[in-house]
Order: structure tokens, then C-alpha cells, then sequence
């Protein structure tokens, strides 16, 4: 008898050694899990800032050198669609001689955003109208407004880059489907504002 309880005994502590184990092996996979969708995240995450930045710092660089008076705005801002836009341009005129003076020799540009159902993306014209597409600076922007101050001399610009941008399946801004957000002031010291 004595026999056959210590073996029983051991069967039993195998089976709680297997649910420990079980417990044990289950918590690990769900840490593995939930730390991975985390780094996947951050890194998407760093992904969306690096775009945004690049956009701002690409229209602070050109933008700061627009030209212009009064008389004859530097900046010109459109939109089609209302009141959700299809896409929105902003035009600039730059001194593209640097002499200071606006004349023949300078050149129209423009950021263009289209952002409808599954396209989203900003667009840089070098040559406006001259060159349609441009070059694509971002495809994971979903929320590109500008506005231009004539008295103060300044475009403000902010966006919203999402890494899903039309938000399908998982909204911007969920664990699943991260966001940025970043404005930036322009000054553009070769406008006239008199």
C-alpha cells in the first residue's frame, strides 16, 4: 500500500508540474506577443514622425524662400471639395535667382495633398504647372491644412500622418493603427508686407 501511494503521489505532482508548466509557458507567449505589437508600433510610430518632420523641414527650406508684396502674394492656397476636401495645394513664388526682386526669372511651386479612400499622399511640384505629378513625399498623410497669414507674413502648417490613413480597419491613432501630428510656422523674410 505504502508502494502504490508514493506513486501515486508522483503522477500527481507530474500533472501539477505540467499545469504549472502550461500557466508558465502561456504568460510567456502572451508577454512575447504584447511586447512585439508594442515594438511594432513605436517603430511605425517613428516611421510616421521621420515623414512628417521631412515634410515640414522640405517646405520650411522652400517655402522660406517665397517672394512677394501685397500687391503680389507669395502664397497661394486651394482646395477642391467641400466641406471634406479631395486635395489642397499650396503655391508659393520663389526667388529662385536670389536677387531679391520678383521678376520673370522666378519660379511658381507647389505641396499638393489628394486624400481619397485609399490615397493619401503629398506631392512636391518643383515647377508648377510644368511638372503635374512631382515627387511623392509621403503616402500616410491624412490631414494636410495650411493657412497663410498676409500681415504677419507666415504659412502655418500641420499634419496628420497616420500609418493606415484611411483608418480601415482600425481608426488613427489606435494601438493598431498609430498617428502623428506636427505643425510648424514658416516665416518668409523676402515678403513684403507694405
Amino acid at each position: 500500500m505504502s508502494n502504490n501511494l508514493t506513486q501515486s503521489l508522483t503522477l500527481l505532482e507530474l500533472l501539477i508540474t505540467l499545469i504549472i508548466l502550461s500557466i508558465v509557458g502561456l504568460f510567456i507567449g502572451n508577454v512575447e506577443i504584447m511586447v512585439r505589437r508594442d515594438i511594432m508600433a513605436s517603430d511605425q510610430r517613428i516611421r510616421l514622425s521621420n515623414d512628417t518632420s521631412y515634410i515640414l523641414e522640405h517646405m520650411k527650406k522652400n517655402i522660406g524662400s517665397a517672394i512677394g508684396d501685397i500687391n503680389q502674394p507669395p502664397v497661394t492656397i486651394e482646395q477642391v471639395g467641400f466641406p471634406t476636401p479631395l486635395w489642397k495645394r499650396i503655391r508659393v513664388r520663389i526667388d529662385s535667382n536670389l536677387n531679391g526682386l520678383r521678376d520673370p526669372a522666378d519660379i511658381e511651386i507647389a505641396y499638393q495633398w489628394f486624400g481619397f479612400i485609399y490615397i493619401y499622399n503629398v506631392r512636391f511640384i518643383s515647377n508648377f504647372p510644368a511638372i503635374l505629378l512631382g515627387e511623392l513625399l509621403s503616402s500616410k498623410i491624412n490631414s494636410f491644412n495650411i493657412s497663410y497669414n498676409p500681415t504677419n507674413n507666415y504659412v502655418d502648417v500641420s499634419l496628420v500622418a497616420c500609418w493606415d490613413p484611411d483608418g480601415n480597419p482600425y481608426a488613427c491613432g489606435t494601438s493598431r493603427n498609430p498617428s502623428v501630428t506636427m505643425q510648424s510656422r514658416i516665416y518668409m523674410p523676402s515678403v513684403s508686407t507694405h
